[in-house]
């Protein structure tokens, strides 16, 4: 059986390129096994945020519910906590040893079908950032709880582990302990109204909780993830692992948690 085609194939004379609409087999560039580990780096540590965001979306509607008919106790504060008047930075635990610091591209907005244009330098997001109302509504993916229990100020560190694993430590600060124990609480309920985490508590700190992905997060390339989080007086502490494999507990961001809790101390 044959098969024939009514297509012509491209006249060499024509040249080749993407402007033709086609490539030849020489024009086609083999990407190294080290170019694909950059690659596969850059998109694990910008999608902490995006996986907190699908999470936030999802359990959108359920949590404006929630919201409206909240008959929950109120939130136990923590004692012993100064207010953290200090730059956030000077709380922050330290990148360990050997791990990589990222600098990240924000998307530019494009059309659909348009290739995403190159990244100017004053657009790469550093691994540590300060966090205004705006930004910190990005990586969390909620706005209205921000505003409602009075953000202040905010910082984010972020690293890629040596085994590949994407980690954000975010301290978020707000206008009294009350408020920030409310948000810890509020956040960590909207994203545990999807069933697609296990939700846990963290011993070794108080009122801490954790979040374990139990299928990859929606709306992202497999992405799986931890989370662990806690009010530390104004503070609330939010610590997120991410990997494009299934991680088996959340004892990265536990141990991380309770490292940057006794830190705020």
């Amino acid at each position: 059986m044959s098969v024939s085609s009514s297509s012509s194939p491209p006249d060499p004379a024509r040249g080749s390129g993407p402007e033709r609409g086609y490539l030849w087999a020489d024009d086609l560039v083999e990407t190294s096994p080290a170019e694909l580990r950059a690659h596969r780096r850059k998109r694990i540590a910008i999608r902490a945020g995006a996986a907190l965001l699908a999470c936030a979306v999802v359990a959108g509607i359920a949590g404006m519910v929630y919201s409206a008919l909240d008959h929950r106790p109120d939130v136990v504060v923590v004692e012993g906590f100064a207010p953290h008047d200090k730059d956030l930075r000077d709380y922050l635990i330290p990148t360990p040893a050997g791990a990589e610091r990222p600098a990240d591209p924000i998307p530019e907005p494009t059309r659909p079908g348009q290739a995403q244009p190159p990244t100017p330098p004053e657009r790469l997001v550093p691994g540590d950032r300060r966090l205004s109302r705006e930004s910190a509504a990005d990586v969390t993916g909620d706005d209205d709880y921000l505003r409602r229990h009075k953000y202040a100020r905010g910082y984010e560190r972020r690293w890629i582990q040596k085994d590949g694993i994407g980690v954000s430590v975010l301290l978020l600060r707000f206008r009294g302990a009350k408020n920030a124990a409310l948000y810890a609480r509020d956040i960590f309920d909207l994203y545990k109204v999807n069933d697609e985490y296990r939700d846990t508590e963290v011993p070794a700190v108080p009122q801490g909780r954790s979040l374990l992905s139990t299928a990859p997060v929606r709306d992202t390339d497999g992405t799986w993830f931890s989370l662990s989080a806690a009010a530390a007086g104004d503070v609330v502490v939010i610590v997120v692992a991410e990997d494009g494999k299934p991680l088996a507990t959340a004892q990265i961001t536990e141990t991380l948690l309770a490292e940057q809790y006794a830190r705020l101390k």
